[in-house]
């Protein structure tokens, strides 16, 4: 009965799991990061390849570089319009999401990818959404760290008009998620 001896193993504090609330407010602030509408700005731009590429210092401390690339494709009354993003985060605080701020490093990174395609004619106006995040990111908040991988899929979980009700969907950290994402369609 036995066998083991010794006393149990304590877990290290510091590599704790997340909690399900906690892979959430990572996930979101790592979104937010990207809000260009956000006042003040979460980052500042400190170098720029034309618009391909950004360097930027994250105002909590760190920086993030951005690896940018977007697109339209126009075939008949169909609009496919493209947003794909890598993030390799340094150390980057992250906004601060219902009471977490975390600080992320990239090895592996982020990507995201966001597609929209709508079709518009005088008799027909459909519209679908495609994309994923994927990849992983070593994260720390407080005392405790530890490595959150991530494989989320883009849903269109309806529409409102013209603007489409999207959610991305899958493992966060090891946990099942349902996040809601808004995608702006003005002017397209």
């Amino acid at each position: 009965m036995l066998a083991c001896g010794g006393d149990p193993v304590e877990p290290d504090p510091s590599e704790e799991a997340l909690t399900t609330e906690e892979a959430r407010a990572l996930y979101l602030g790592i979104q937010e990061l990207l809000n260009l509408e956000a006042d003040p700005p979460h980052f500042t731009v400190i170098e720029s390849v034309g618009d391909t590429m950004i360097t930027a210092h994250c105002n909590g401390g760190g920086t993030v570089v951005a690896t940018l690339s977007a697109g339209e494709i126009q075939q008949g009354d169909t609009t496919r319009l493209s947003i794909r993003a890598k993030m390799t985060h340094d150390g980057c605080q992250l906004p601060e999401v219902n009471g977490h701020a975390y600080v992320v490093s990239g090895e592996p990174d982020i990507s995201i990818t966001t597609t929209l395609i709508a079709v518009a004619s005088e008799q027909v106006f459909a519209m679908d959404v495609e994309g994923f995040a994927n990849g992983a990111v070593r994260w720390s908040l407080g005392e405790r760290m530890g490595e959150c991988r991530v494989n989320m899929v883009l849903l269109l979980d309806g529409i409102n008009g013209m603007e489409p009700i999207t959610s991305m969907n899958g493992t966060m950290c090891g946990h099942e998620l349902k996040v809601p994402i808004e995608i702006i369609t003005e002017g397209t």
